[in-house]
This record gives structure tokens, C-alpha cells and sequence, in this order.
């Protein structure tokens, strides 16, 4: 009973406490309320009306007063009474207050507070029980929860709107809320009116120095900002510009002295200010002193006042300074700062060497760590490398000689200059150097002459070259500079075969060409003569066609230039890179003069006085000229043809010379088979090789033998070929044979097959030998019994024309007999055509028969015909006359025939006693290796013929025992001949100091001597044979030889092929000659400026 009170007890106890606290936080709300609406009314008040001390006394008061009754009225009293301090509720008050509250509960807790007081005074079981029943009733009820907290959110209403103006405020401007408190509450102190702005300096301290511009910068803050600040200093006003908004500045310039100043505005002036000015370091004097390398050959000099240079590299450069107000001085490189000694009072001196641009600074240190950085630039000129170039020209005679025109240059001297090259084909060539001469100077001009006939070269080798020039650098040291590595190609066998065959075929596709236009020429010539014949006088459109004629001349006669200049090189490329034979070289070299003799140049000039003389001519004069340039255009066309068919029977010839040549390697590379074959030690497979590679050349040499024949099928008269289908067959068969053996190892078989085609070989060599030499002899003869035939005719026809001129001398006009002497000129005029004939025909085999001869009968044919003119219009007199220039010009060609005849015949002597390939042809010259080879071809090949007869037991040509005494006996004189003229050429070889050879030739000639003793013993053997082999191949060697030093001499002495005399000389002339031109005229000013130098250098190095 008594516990269920105490709980009653206790929850009224809560409930009072949970009252007081509610009534706590309605306190706080209202009190913080009514608080800051008194805070924020006096704070704005006192900031917008500044009021003095009394009224902020007030208005403290005030704030003092209301701050105490809010704190005590709604803090204070609640929070005392929560802690049961003073009067509080009583528990009826808390029960009626609880009772309203609670429906249920209405007057049951104030009837049981009054039933338990009064059950303290009367113990009665009644009351006990009503309290009891009270009690069981009222437990259950939460009392407290008759207080409800957020009952006083209806107070936030009053707070809120308060608490959001005030951080309104605060947030606009806090001064108005701080600073206006602040006054409140220090009423008693005196407070001056605040200013709308302030002005702050910006510069980081006032300190300038003496010379320099000095920019002062403020900031003026504030709501409101002037429009314009002053600057007050020494009694004057400057306006500050103003560089923004809030932002004005001012600039000393070029201050002197420290300075005091203020700022000035409508609103307010500031305190004084002091810019403090330090004395600046400066320079009184520069001096820079340039002492250069001694290379450069140049005056060492100065200056002044000047810390920016130009210098050569290495120059030693020395800086004396004068300098004020100045502790130390440094000079700042690049890679460096150098404390620079001081020598005397305020004078510094330092030296240093540079050898690169850059840049550098003067730092002058003064007063109060005063420093002042004065940057330079120094230029360094480097020694640059020297610069060369070169112009390559090939000579125009002999492809093997190479001229060089190059310059040199450098910024200050050349040293030295070379020529390198080295055979790079070569494993074991080494670098050939030829020193050039050059100036000591900063511009050279060098001309070098490459001569490389001089050198042993093989075709196919390549040759690597360039120049290297050095420079005098004293620094550095010497520098090299190198021109690009350029290559020269000597061309090998078969891009000279196929350059030369390009170049006849081009040849001859233009000899046709212009062959064709002649012809065509020819009818036009021939038409518009017959045109003009009709009219009375010329047109204009006749005039336009004869200049249109000449034009088509012109060409034609360009044409044929080019064509000479095509076979003039293809003759050089065939002279400088190949080794053709003496026969051969002549036989270019007249071929080569009827090029140029094709027109001569007096038809040049008949052409060029045509058509500068055209429009002044008569039309009879013009009918004259058209004649003549008829005639003239036959004989081009003559010549063309002639011309032609000589070109193709040198490119035949030429062609099997190669031919025969190569045959002979092959044979000489299968010779070199077999005796490796023969070899134990030698390799199958490598030995295979080899023998395919011979089987390359073989078909390749097949190749040539189809386009030899295929040029001899080109001829108008084509030669009858050997044979050779069946040697070519069994060569083929047999290095088949020997390939397969190799293959399968078997090296006896292979060997056997390999000798069997090598004596193909060389019988095939022999064939194409005898062919050539039997082919030059008989026509030789043929030709010389044709030219024999054609002199006897023409001293015919001078004797039956000197008749009849005479006759006709004495006959009458009227006389029958008159009648007969025209028809025997007409007889004599058809002899001198079939004369005309034979000599065109002879002439396209005969290079020595001169254009000359062709045109002098072709003038005996044009006087003919005025001859027999003149008979049929009875003009006594003009026939004879004509006949007397017919009869000296027949006379004449009989002599240039005859002198023919007499070098023909001298040339066959000289044939027949091995002296055919003689220089000049009759002279009494040692005779030549060739033609001593070609008789012993012929001999050896007769001794092999009679060898076989022999062995068959064959008598030699079916005759008894005297005949073939008498054949052995012809043969060994014919042995005995060619060794006799071997041994006149050793004692010449002798007299020109060439022992080596005389020794060869000796040894040749003992050899030969054997074998006569052999045929007059007549025991022909195989070894016989097997020495006349060796002869023979000795003999090819000497010639090779001979050949050699005649390409360096004898050849190259004649004056259409003389380089050593003509070009060398020429070129070694010409080099004086701009050398001392140039030395005239390079005067160059030593003071002018390098700019300009180089300009004036340049200009004499193009010259």
C-alpha cells in the first residue's frame, strides 16, 4: 500500500519537473526572441545614427536591462524552480492540471491526495480502501505525458523571422552588428566617423635606386571608391593613373633622390610616406681588347663602350672595366660565374678565351647588397670546314681520261688538296693519292687531269674517287672535308658489245632514214626544177618551196653531222675500253672520214649562199642553182648508200673479230678445266661448276655466231661462212658429257669429254681465223682486178674522147660525120656510166676510193651530157671546150685510180711478207705480230692437213715423191719467211730498249727453226703440231702486248686521236691562262666586310 503511493508520488514529482523544463524552453525561445529584436533595433540605430556617449549609455541601459529581465524571466526563474528552488507547484495544482489532461482521471488524483492527507489523521479501513481503489486505478496513467514539448514550436514563429534578419545583417555588413556593439558598450570612449575606404600600398617595400623608374601601387577598399587620388610630394599634386577600379599607380621617373609623399582624396589625407633611394652601380668605362689566333693573320684590336662582339673562335678577349659606386664585379657566362680582380681604385680587369657563342652578363655589386646585371651577346664565328666541288668532263678522244674544274674554299686558308682513288674490284688495291697544288688563300680554283690509261684496269672494274681538302684551322686543328664518293665504271665485255650494238643499229636506222629523206629530197629538187622551167617568171610560192627545200637540207645535213659524231663515239668507246686490231682501227678511222666527207664544204657553202643570195637571183640563175643542188643531192645520196654498206661490212668484220676472240677463251678456260680436272685433289662438284658456267659462254657464243650471220645476211654481197654446225654440236654434246660425268664423280670420263671439246674449239677457231684472213686476201685481189679493169676502161675512154675532140675540131657542121661523132659520145657517155657503175659498187667495199673520186665522175658525167648538147645544137666550140674539161677531169681520175691501184698493190706486197698492218702502207716499217700470226695460222694449218694425208698413207695433193719434196720445201721457206721477219722485229725491239720482248721473240724464232728441220726431215709429228701451237700462242701474246704499247703510242700520235699533244696541252693552257685572268682581276679590298668578301669571292669563283 505504502510502496503503491510512493509511485503515485514519484510520478507527480516527474511531472513537475517535465513542466518546469517545457516551461525552460518557451523561456529560451521567447527570451532569445525578445533578445536579439532589442540587439538588432539598437546596434542599427547606433550604426546609422552614430549618436554620442550619452545616447549609447542609453541605449546600453537598455540592452543591460532587458538582456537581465528576459534572462531572468525566461531562464532564470524556470531553471530555479527545476531544480525545487523557492515556490512551486503543488501536487493538487499538478493533479487538477494532470485531471484536465486526462478524462479518466478528472478529480480521482485530487480526491485521492485528499483521501491519503486525510488518512494520515484518521486511520480508517474506508478511507484506506477508497485510497487503495484510488491508487490500483491511477498507476497505469503516464502523467507526464500531460506535458507535451512541441507545443512550443507555436513559439518559433517569434524567433525565426528575428534569427534571419539578424544573420541578414550580419552577412550585408558584420561592422553593423560588431562595431555598433562594440560602441554600445564602450559608451564612454570617443568613437570618430568611419570612412567609406582605405588606401593600402601594394609595392613590397619603398626602396628604389638612383636612375631607375620607381611605379608606385595602391589599393583603395571600401563600399564607396573615389573617383580620383592624388599623389602629394614635395608641395606639388600628381594625379595617379588609374589602372582598375581599386587599383591607381604613380611612376617616379629616373629618381635621384629619396622621396616623401602622401595620398590625397576629397575624403581624407593619409600619413607621409618615404621612398628610399640607394646610389645605382654603374660602369664609367668599357674596354674590350681582342687578341686572335695567329693563323687568322689578323690585326688584334679593341673597343669601347661596346659589351656586344663578333669574334673568330679562340680569340683571347680581355675586359678592363672602370666602374662607381661598385664593391665587386662578376662577369657571368654560360657554364661559369668569374669574380673579376680589382687592379686599382674602381678598375677591374679579367682576360678569358671563348670558343662559343653566348650569352654573358656584367653583375656590378654594390651598397646595401645593391646588384645590376648588364647582359652582352658574344657572337663566336666558328672555322667553318672547308667547302669543295667539282665538275667531272669526260675527254672527247679517249674515254679513259677524266678532267676535273673544282673550287675550294674556307672562311680563313686552304692547306693541302688530293685526288684519291682505289680499284674497288680488287681485294689487294690500295688508295692511289695525287697531291693538287693549292693556294694558300680562302678560295682556290683546281683543275686536275685523271689519265687512266696509265693504270693495268680489266673490263668490269670500278673505280671509287673523290677529292679531300684541308683547312689551316689553328684551333681545332686542321679540318678535312670530302667530296661524295663517285664511282667510274670501266664497261665490261658485254655492255660494250651491247652499247656498240645499240649504237650501229642506231646508226644505221638514221643512215637509212636519211638516206630515205635524201631520195625524197632528191624528187622535190627534181619537180620543182621542172616547174620553174615552165613558167616565165618566179612566184612567190615558188620562192617559199625552194626556202621550204633548203630547210629539209639544213636537217639532212644535221642529221648526217649527228650521224658522225654517233660513229665518232662509238669508235672512241671501242678504242678506249676494247683492244680491236690495227686492221680493224684503220678501217673505223676511214670509215669514220667518210662520214665527214659526205658533205664536203663546198657543197656546205653552195647551200648557205642559196639562201642568203635567193631573192636576188634570176630565174635562170635559180634553174642553175636547182641543177647543182640536184647534182649535190645525188651525191649525198651516193655517199649515204656507200656509206652504209662500208658500216655494215665494218660491223661485220668487227663482230667476227669478237667473235674469233671469244672463241679463243673458251677454248683457253677449257684448256684451264682440263688440267684441274686432271688434278687428283680437285672437286667434283666445283669442277661442275665451272664446267656450266662454261657451257653459259658457250651458249652465249652460239648467240654471237646467229647475229654475225645475221649481219653478213645484211650485206649486199655476203661472204661464204664456214661451217661450223657440226663443231658447234659436238662441243655441246661433249660438255654435256662432261657436266654429267662431274655429277656422277666420274673426273676420267669428264676429262676425256672436256679435251674432245677443246679441240672442237680451237678446229672451230682455226675455221673462223682462216675465214677471215682468206676473206680479206681475196677480196684484196678481187677488188684490186676490179679497180685494174675500171683504169684500163677509163684510159680507154680518155683515148677515144681525146679522138674525138680532135676530130671534131676539123669537121664541118654540115658533115654527115658529125652526125657520127654525137653518137659516139652518146657510145662514150653509156662506157663512162658503166664506169660510174662499177666504181659505186667498188666504192662500197674500197674505203681507200675518197668521195672525191665519186664526185669527179659524177662531174665527167654532168660535162658529158653538156657535151652532147652542145654536138646536137652544132655549137663546135662550146663542145670542144667541154670536151677538153671532160677529157682533164677523166685524165685526173684516171690518176687518183691509178694511185689507188699502186697503194692496193703495196698493201697485198706487204701481206705477203707479214707487213700489211704497217702504219703508212709502201713504207719499210717492221711488220706487226698480227699478220706474222695470221701466216703462221695459215702454216700450221697446212702442216696439220699434210700430217693426215700422211698417216691415211696419202701422197700429198695425189702427186709422186717429187711433188711432195717440193710441197715440204715450200713450206719450210714459208717457215723460214715468218722467221726472218721475227727476227728484223726483235732487233727493232732491241733498238727501242725492250729486251724482254726480243728475248720472247728469239725464243719464238728457235722454236720455228725446229720445226723447218723437222718438215725438211719430213717427220711431222704431233709434236710437231703441239710446238707450231705454242708458236702461235706466243705470237698472240706479243701481240696483245705490242698492241698495248701501241695504244699509248702510236695510235695516239696520229692527230685525230692525239689527247697527249692536243687536249692535255690544251687543258694545261687553258688552266694558265683563267689563272692569271682571274689574278688580274682578284683585287679584293682586304677591310671589306665578310658579307661582302665571300659576295666578291663567289662571284670570281663562277667565273
Amino acid at each position: 500500500m505504502a510502496q503503491e503511493n510512493n509511485i503515485l508520488l514519484q510520478k507527480l514529482d516527474a511531472f513537475i519537473k517535465k513542466y518546469y523544463t517545457n516551461e525552460l524552453i518557451k523561456g529560451g525561445i521567447l527570451g532569445l526572441s525578445i533578445f536579439l529584436s532589442i540587439l538588432l533595433f539598437l546596434s542599427i540605430a547606433e550604426y546609422l545614427g552614430n549618436f554620442e556617449s550619452s545616447v549609447r549609455r542609453i541605449f546600453f541601459s537598455v540592452m543591460l536591462l532587458s538582456s537581465l529581465f528576459v534572462f531572468g524571466k525566461f531562464i532564470l526563474i524556470p531553471l530555479v524552480k527545476l531544480f525545487r528552488i523557492g515556490k512551486i507547484i503543488s501536487y493538487e495544482e499538478a493533479a487538477v492540471f494532470i485531471g484536465k489532461h486526462f478524462k479518466e482521471v478528472q478529480d480521482k488524483l485530487l480526491n485521492y491526495l485528499q483521501l491519503e492527507k486525510l488518512g494520515k489523521t484518521e486511520q480508517n479501513e474506508l478511507i484506506l480502501a477508497s485510497i487503495e481503489q484510488k491508487t490500483k486505478e491511477l498507476t497505469p496513467i503516464p502523467f507526464t505525458a500531460a506535458i507535451n514539448f512541441s507545443e512550443n514550436k507555436k513559439y518559433l514563429k517569434y524567433l525565426i523571422p528575428v534569427v534571419l534578419f539578424f544573420v541578414a545583417v550580419f552577412s550585408y555588413e558584420p561592422s553593423i552588428i560588431k562595431e555598433s556593439t562594440a560602441r554600445i558598450i564602450k559608451y564612454n570612449e570617443k568613437f570618430d566617423k568611419p570612412l567609406p575606404y582605405i588606401i593600402e600600398i601594394q609595392n613590397p617595400n619603398l626602396t628604389a635606386v638612383q636612375g631607375e623608374d620607381f611605379k608606385l601601387n595602391i589599393k583603395v577598399s571600401g563600399k564607396v571608391l573615389p573617383k580620383n587620388v592624388y599623389l602629394v610630394s614635395g608641395g606639388n599634386k600628381f594625379k595617379m593613373k588609374k589602372e582598375a577600379a581599386e587599383i591607381f599607380s604613380f611612376t617616379f621617373n629616373n629618381i635621384q633622390k629619396t622621396v616623401i609623399f602622401s595620398f590625397e582624396t576629397p575624403l581624407l589625407t593619409t600619413e607621409n610616406y618615404k621612398l628610399t633611394v640607394f646610389p645605382r652601380p654603374k660602369i664609367n668605362k668599357l674596354k674590350i681588347a681582342f687578341n686572335y689566333p695567329s693563323y687568322l693573320q689578323k690585326t688584334n684590336d679593341s673597343q669601347e663602350n661596346v659589351g656586344d662582339m663578333v669574334i673568330p673562335e679562340g680569340t683571347k678577349v680581355s675586359w678592363q672595366i672602370l666602374a662607381e659606386n661598385v664593391k665587386n664585379i662578376k662577369i657571368q657566362f654560360a657554364d661559369t660565374i668569374i669574380l673579376t680582380p680589382k687592379t686599382a681604385q674602381n678598375k677591374f680587369e679579367i682576360s678569358k678565351t671563348l670558343r662559343q657563342s653566348q650569352k654573358y652578363g656584367i653583375i656590378l655589386e654594390g651598397e646595401q647588397n645593391l646588384q645590376d646585371t648588364i647582359f652582352y651577346t658574344i657572337t663566336v664565328i666558328p672555322d667553318k670546314y672547308p667547302t669543295i666541288v667539282f665538275e667531272p668532263q669526260q675527254d672527247s678522244v679517249n674515254l679513259r681520261i677524266m678532267y676535273f674544274k673544282g673550287s675550294v674554299a674556307d672562311d680563313y686558308g686552304l692547306t693541302q688538296l688530293q685526288f684519291r682513288f682505289k680499284n674497288i674490284s680488287s681485294d689487294t688495291a690500295k688508295w692511289q693519292i695525287t697531291e693538287i697544288p693549292v693556294n694558300n688563300s680562302i678560295r682556290d680554283v683546281f683543275y686536275h687531269l685523271w689519265d687512266l690509261t696509265e693504270y693495268p684496269l680489266n673490263p668490269g672494274d670500278e673505280l671509287q674517287y673523290y677529292f679531300i681538302v684541308w683547312d689551316n684551322d689553328g684551333v681545332n686543328g686542321r679540318k678535312p672535308a670530302t667530296t661524295n664518293k663517285f664511282i667510274y665504271k670501266i664497261p665490261d665485255t658485254e655492255e660494250l658489245e651491247k652499247l656498240r650494238e645499240q649504237s650501229s643499229e642506231q646508226i644505221k636506222a638514221s643512215m637509212n632514214e636519211a638516206l630515205s629523206e635524201a631520195q625524197q629530197l632528191q624528187k622535190q629538187f627534181d619537180e620543182l626544177y621542172e616547174k620553174i622551167a615552165q613558167k616565165k617568171e618566179l612566184t612567190w610560192e615558188d620562192k617559199k618551196q625552194m626556202k621550204d627545200l633548203l630547210e629539209k637540207e639544213k636537217k639532212l645535213e644535221k642529221k648526217i653531222q649527228n650521224l658522225e659524231q654517233q660513229n665518232m663515239q662509238n669508235i672512241l668507246r671501242t678504242q678506249s675500253f676494247e683492244k680491236p686490231s690495227e686492221e680493224l682501227l684503220k678501217k673505223q678511222e676511214q670509215v669514220q672520214k667518210l662520214f665527214e666527207e659526205i658533205i664536203p664544204p663546198d657543197m656546205k657553202e653552195k647551200f648557205k649562199q642559196l639562201d642568203e643570195l635567193m631573192e636576188k637571183l634570176s630565174k635562170e640563175q635559180i634553174q642553175e642553182m636547182l641543177k647543182n643542188m640536184e647534182l649535190s643531192n645525188k651525191e649525198i645520196e651516193k655517199e649515204l648508200d656507200r656509206t652504209l654498206e662500208l658500216f655494215k661490212q665494218l660491223e661485220f668484220e668487227q663482230k667476227l673479230e669478237e667473235t674469233i676472240e671469244k672463241t679463243k677463251k673458251l677454248a683457253e678456260e677449257q684448256q684451264k678445266l682440263l688440267e684441274e680436272t686432271l688434278e687428283k685433289k680437285s672437286d667434283s662438284k666445283e669442277l661442275k661448276n665451272k664446267q656450266d658456267r662454261l657451257q653459259d659462254m658457250f651458249n652465249q657464243l652460239k648467240e654471237d655466231l646467229k647475229m654475225l650471220e645475221e649481219k653478213n645476211s645484211q650485206l649486199e654481197n655476203p661472204h661464204q661462212m664456214p661451217d661450223l654446225e657440226e663443231n658447234l654440236d659436238n662441243i655441246q654434246q661433249e660438255m654435256q658429257n662432261s657436266s654429267q660425268n662431274l655429277e656422277k664423280g666420274n673426273k676420267k670420263k669428264s676429262s676425256q669429254n672436256q679435251k674432245n671439246a677443246l679441240d672442237q674449239m680451237q678446229q672451230m677457231e682455226n675455221k673462223m681465223s682462216n675465214f677471215q684472213a682468206e676473206m680479206e686476201q681475196e677480196a684484196h685481189e678481187e677488188d684490186l682486178n676490179t679497180l685494174r679493169r675500171i683504169l684500163d676502161n677509163l684510159i680507154k675512154v680518155s683515148f677515144t674522147q681525146e679522138d674525138l675532140m680532135n676530130e671534131l675540131k676539123s669537121v664541118n657542121k654540115n658533115d654527115p660525120r658529125y652526125v657520127e661523132i654525137g653518137r659516139e659520145q652518146k657510145k662514150l657517155q653509156d662506157d663512162i656510166r658503166l664506169i660510174e657503175d662499177s666504181l659505186l659498187a667498188l666504192s662500197k667495199r674500197v674505203p681507200e676510193i675518197s668521195p672525191v673520186i665519186n664526185r669527179e665522175i659524177a662531174k665527167i658525167h654532168s660535162d658529158m651530157e653538156q657535151v652532147l648538147q652542145f654536138i646536137q645544137d652544132r655549137k663546135t666550140n662550146e663542145a670542144t671546150a667541154k670536151q677538153q674539161f671532160l677529157l682533164t677531169s677523166v685524165n685526173n681520175l684516171a690518176l687518183l685510180l691509178d694511185e689507188i691501184v699502186q697503194q692496193m698493190q703495196q698493201q697485198m706486197a706487204q701481206q705477203k711478207f707479214g707487213n700489211s698492218s704497217c702504219s703508212k702502207p709502201g713504207s719499210n716499217s717492221t711488220p706487226k705480230a698480227g699478220s706474222l700470226k695470221q701466216m703462221q695460222q695459215q702454216l700450221n694449218k697446212q702442216l696439220e692437213g699434210l700430217k693426215q694425208q700422211l698417216e691415211q698413207g696419202k701422197k700429198p695433193g695425189g702427186k709422186q715423191g717429187q711433188n711432195l719434196s717440193k710441197q715440204l720445201a715450200q713450206l719450210a721457206a714459208q717457215q723460214e719467211a715468218i722467221r726472218n721477219e721475227l727476227r728484223k722485229m726483235a732487233e727493232q725491239l732491241e733498238k727501242e730498249g725492250n729486251l724482254g720482248g726480243k728475248g720472247n721473240l728469239e725464243k719464238i724464232a728457235d722454236m720455228m727453226e725446229e720445226t723447218e728441220e723437222d718438215i725438211v726431215n719430213k717427220q711431222i709429228t704431233r709434236e710437231t703440231l703441239q710446238r707450231q701451237q705454242e708458236i702461235l700462242t706466243r705470237l698472240l701474246e706479243h701481240e696483245k702486248s705490242e698492241r698495248e704499247r701501241e695504244m699509248s703510242q702510236e695510235r695516239q700520235s696520229k692527230e685525230a686521236f692525239n689527247y697527249e699533244k692536243r687536249n692535255k696541252i690544251e687543258f694545261l693552257e687553258y688552266k694558265k691562262m683563267k689563272e692569271k685572268e682571274l689574278e688580274l682581276y682578284k683585287t679584293v679590298p682586304p677591310k671589306l666586310k665578310p658579307f661582302y668578301k665571300n659576295k666578291v669571292n663567289s662571284y670570281f669563283e663562277n667565273l
